[in-house]
């Protein structure tokens, strides 16, 4: 009877460990799954989350394009008074016309926004640009492209302290986004003039230079005024600005 108590009890401590061990394995089975139950969980909140934020950026960024659209609108509406009200131009020399493609740029640095229709690749959608947009550390000078005379400077909502410069046969040109206006309305500016500082006022992407030549009001490529040179640098490419700031 000892014997076969002895046995008995060998055997159930081998069974004893068996299940120990199994169990330790049925432990770490169920931790595995807990985590990747986890995981699953963390991923499907990181989603969503990330469709929530999308979402909320494109109401954003529809929003925004809505405030500039009527920015420009005021804009060009300012632009057409301006040029019932100014004889700027009446008495130069230099016609402006006469220097379409060789204008100098009126910032040192690289265009990367550019005049006409872009792909904001993130939201599928499309906005029109009426000017282009120099990049540009805050700070740095800022030229008169051409002869004229000082029309608007001042703040302008969307796209905060702008000048606008008539340069006669129905030329304004517009830059914005200043940090510092060096210039009043009724000066006289030269080619090359320093008139203002860059910036980021009223900018919804930087630090930049707007730059923006309007003809009787409406809006033209600038890259088309400027000299060939700056537009081998910049590349001349249409871009996809691929989201939104």
């Amino acid at each position: 009877m000892l014997a076969d108590y002895e046995a008995t009890t060998k055997a159930l401590e081998t069974e004893s460990k068996t299940l120990v061990k199994e169990k330790e394995k049925l432990d770490e089975i169920i931790k595995k799954v807990k985590n990747k139950d986890e995981e699953i969980l963390a991923e499907k909140n990181s989603k969503e989350n990330l469709l929530r934020k999308v979402k909320r950026e494109k109401r954003y960024y529809l929003r925004v394009i809505k405030e500039l659209d009527a920015s420009a609108k005021k804009l060009e509406t300012l632009a057409a008074k301006l040029l019932e009200s100014s004889n700027a131009g009446s008495d130069y020399q230099e016609r402006f016309t006469s220097f379409k493609g060789v204008l100098e740029p009126p910032v040192s640095g690289d265009v990367f926004s550019y005049f006409g229709k872009e792909k904001v690749s993130k939201f599928n959608s499309y906005l029109f640009n009426n000017g282009v947009k120099f990049s540009a550390k805050i700070g740095q000078e800022v030229r008169s492209v051409f002869t004229g005379e000082v029309v608007y400077a001042d703040w302008f909502r969307g796209y905060g302290k702008v000048i606008i410069i008539g340069h006669g046969e129905g030329y304004h040109v517009i830059y914005s986004h200043l940090s510092k206006i060096s210039t009043r309305v009724g000066d006289k500016v030269s080619r090359g003039d320093v008139i203002a500082a860059s910036g980021d006022t009223g900018s919804i992407t930087g630090a930049c230079l707007y730059f923006e030549i309007r003809k009787n009001g409406r809006s033209v490529d600038p890259i088309k005024w400027l000299e060939p040179l700056a537009g081998r640098k910049t590349g001349l490419k249409k871009i996809d600005s691929g989201g939104f700031p």
